[in-house]
């Protein structure tokens, strides 16, 4: 991207600056407008499952990088290698045991489950 940007100029972002801040967003410095528009930009590909017709190119100086697939692992990196090891078998399971459609099962908020059910004493 430098290559391409000749007047382009590298700096660090805090993250998650709008996460218990209630500064309006037209307030904010630049940087932080734009982090939190892409950070918003990335969790709605996430959420509407764009997925990538071809794995990105890996950053620079990266020394390694992790695609599960065509996506790039940037954050989560053990959540998303689990989900990714599990979730077909699991997938295949429970639409097949509760005749549910893949897009029932996709509309499922696991993560919220999980945490709802983990204070809940197990039965034996």
């Amino acid at each position: 991207m430098a290559r391409t940007f000749k007047a382009l100029n590298f700096a660090w972002v805090k993250c998650h600056q709008d996460d218990n801040d209630n500064t309006p967003f037209d307030q904010r410095p630049l940087p932080v407008r734009l982090n939190i528009a892409c950070d918003s930009a990335a969790t709605e590909c996430m959420r509407n499952c764009i997925k990538p017709k071809k794995r990105a190119r890996p950053m620079d100086g990266a020394g390694a990088t992790l695609y599960l697939g065509t996506n790039m692992v940037t954050t989560e990196m053990k959540e998303q290698i689990q989900y990714a090891a599990q979730v077909p078998q699991m997938k295949k399971y429970i639409t097949k045991r509760f005749r549910c459609t893949d897009e029932a099962f996709e509309e499922i908020n696991w993560r919220a489950l999980g945490r709802a059910k983990k204070p809940l004493e197990h039965q034996k």
